[in-house]
């Protein structure tokens, strides 16, 4: 009779969430953690249940009195995990039955690498991977499901929803930029890394579900917030990477776009172009 698989004890991880107008989703998060994990949730001045829901699991959790900012969040948490590795998880994604060991059979593999990536299935699309990071080519496209690596693969570029580093490592490059409020923090942090001579892994068999842009909600606020926040990372990456990024160019297609979503009464979208011409016109950001 064939032993079931377990996972190795030796690796220890700890879970890193931030959290921001969450409730909607944190619960099957946090459900889908095994219970053996440490966990640290770290929220962002929630106006929602959220801290109440990630109590009322018994996971320590940091309630900050403002919005920090996705990268600083996770920075604090990751000050607080005293794990080898850290698993960085977004609120609306969980893991499936066997993720976790596929993940501890990864590191094994893979001693030296400085991070790891699980595979981030977004929940209505086929296409959820991405190789290579804004920073190395600002076109790059998600691939389709179909064609991702079926083994461990090296790669540029880990999705920030579902992110395992090794803390050491982590922490030897500064975390998360804390200038990057939102967006990119990801594939910022990838870049270091690999600046660093430090490999990432995909891991394909380790599957999480992502439900892609659902942490916080979908009203017209979060559209312009987000959107102005993406495009801040944007000039902020183009600005510490010398990256092309034509502000002039960008202003004349947000404004296109914002008055074509008027007229067409596509009033979320306009709230999106919107928060993006506000980011463009905003001196020293």
């Amino acid at each position: 009779m064939e032993k079931p698989q377990v996972s190795d004890h030796s690796i220890s991880i700890g879970f890193a969430i931030v959290t921001y107008n969450s409730e909607g989703v944190l619960r099957e998060c946090l459900a889908s953690i095994p219970s053996e994990y440490p966990v640290v949730i770290v929220d962002n001045a929630s106006r929602d249940r959220s801290v109440e829901i990630a109590r009322n699991f018994g996971h320590q959790v940091i309630a900050n009195a403002e919005n920090l900012g996705f990268g600083t969040a996770c920075n604090q948490a990751a000050k607080i995990l005293g794990t080898s590795y850290i698993y960085f998880l977004n609120p609306d994604a969980a893991i499936t039955k066997n993720s976790m060991l596929e993940i501890e059979k990864a590191i094994m593999a893979h001693p030296d690498a400085a991070a790891f990536g699980p595979a981030v299935r977004t929940r209505g699309l086929s296409k959820s991977f991405r190789n290579k990071s804004y920073i190395l080519d600002q076109n790059r496209k998600y691939i389709d499901d179909e064609c991702v690596p079926k083994v461990d693969t090296e790669v540029d570029f880990i999705d920030g929803a579902a992110l395992v580093c090794n803390r050491k490592i982590f922490n030897d490059i500064g975390g998360f930029d804390e200038a990057i409020f939102l967006y990119y923090e990801d594939d910022d942090l990838c870049y270091r890394l690999r600046k660093h001579g430090k490999r990432l892994i995909y891991v394909p068999a380790s599957i999480v579900l992502h439900r892609k842009k659902a942490s916080s909600g979908n009203d017209f606020n979060l559209h312009y917030f987000r959107a102005l926040h993406e495009t801040r990372s944007k000039k902020i990456l183009s600005q510490k990477y010398n990256l092309i990024f034509d502000v002039r160019k960008e202003k004349r297609r947000a404004i296109i776009r914002f008055f074509r979503s008027l007229v067409t009464l596509r009033f979320k979208k306009a709230s999106r172009y919107l928060g993006a011409i506000r980011s463009l016109y905003a001196a020293g950001n």
